[in-house]
């Protein structure tokens, strides 16, 4: 058994897949296993991932149908055997001692869950982006006080950072909360895995370290064109619902306040497609007075955060025109 297995979902990545493993490749430690999966590419990104396997005994290649993120992560997490799970994109890449840094924690803290910064990367320029929250060990007690106030979307906008990407978690902790995500959910698949994981955790520790390199490429631009489902933020908040109990602390409070954030950026993409203003307009109306959603405008109120407060206020007065104005910005919450 390794004491890491680092999923890395693939899809049309063979222009940056060479660039990843090789980062893996590179590991100060080597008690790790790789799985790629491919996910059904039509590039020779399948051939890439055989190749390595064939010369690496440690890197496991999954050939599937393609079926989106959430089905690919799936597949990986159900043949790892490492004791943690770390999740990378395929088309980013790691430093040299980025499992080394989690090692370092393990073998003293042994927390259940290991949460660290990264690097934004456009072309040569990099930024840090680290955790808010103070670096450290927390126990049960500590998350429950200091995390669970901003797990989903705190009153302030705050958001404990949900993506999986430079987290390393325990395996049954994670596989329990992937395995039950809806392949649908194409919209805050991240989010949909780590709440769960931080809520079920007994203990995580947060550390200030950015090794991990997040590429903003053309295609990550591109992504900001496209025209977000009516459905996502529903399925993202039912599947919240049935993994946390809502009753606790403010989560019912703050998952209504996550789908007038969701909600309003998939209004402003809506105008990214080819359908004349009215319509989108009138479309946009239809969705928005459906009860589950109307629920949430009303309740999902925030306090000095302005463009949580924008949007309720949007959402709430049908004020269609203000995230007209938004969508010209290139601009979402």
């Amino acid at each position: 058994m390794s004491l890491f297995s680092i999923i890395v979902p693939v899809y049309k990545a063979e222009k940056y897949l060479d660039d990843c493993i090789k980062s893996l490749l590179k590991q100060t430690i080597t008690d790790f296993e790789v799985i790629l999966v491919d996910d059904g590419s039509p590039d020779r990104s399948g051939e890439i991932c055989d190749d390595y396997s064939e010369k690496y005994k440690f890197i496991k290649t999954i050939h599937k149908k393609n079926e989106g993120l959430v089905s690919a992560r799936k597949a990986g997490a159900k043949v790892a055997v490492g004791k943690y799970i770390v999740c990378v994109d395929s088309d980013d890449w790691v430093d040299d001692g980025y499992l080394e840094k989690f090692y370092t924690i393990i073998k003293r803290f042994q927390p259940d869950i290991i949460c660290s910064g990264m690097k934004r990367v456009f072309g040569e320029k990099s930024k840090k982006v680290q955790i808010k929250q103070r670096s450290g060990f927390y126990s049960k007690s500590q998350i429950e006080e200091e995390i669970f106030p901003i797990l989903i979307q705190g009153e302030n906008g705050s958001t404990f950072m949900p993506n999986i990407a430079a987290k390393c978690i325990e395996r049954n902790l994670y596989v329990t909360a992937q395995m039950t995500v809806n392949n649908q959910i194409k919209i805050s698949e991240d989010k949909s895995v780590t709440v769960p994981c931080i809520y079920r955790s007994n203990s995580l520790f947060v550390t200030k370290y950015c090794g991990y390199n997040y590429r903003i490429n053309e295609e990550s631009m591109t992504d900001r064109k496209r025209v977000f489902p009516w459905n996502g933020p529903k399925l993202v908040s039912e599947h919240l619902r049935g993994e946390i109990d809502i009753e606790l602390y403010d989560f019912e409070q703050q998952i209504d306040r996550f789908i007038v954030h969701a909600l309003f950026n998939v209004i402003v993409s809506q105008f990214n497609s080819n359908k004349k203003y009215k319509s989108v307009v009138k479309e946009i109306k239809n969705y928005i007075e459906k009860p589950y959603y109307k629920k949430a405008i009303k309740n999902g109120k925030f306090n000095k955060y302005w463009p949580g407060i924008l949007a309720r206020f949007v959402l709430l007065y049908r004020m269609i025109w203000l995230s007209k104005i938004y969508y010209y910005k290139k601009y979402y919450l």
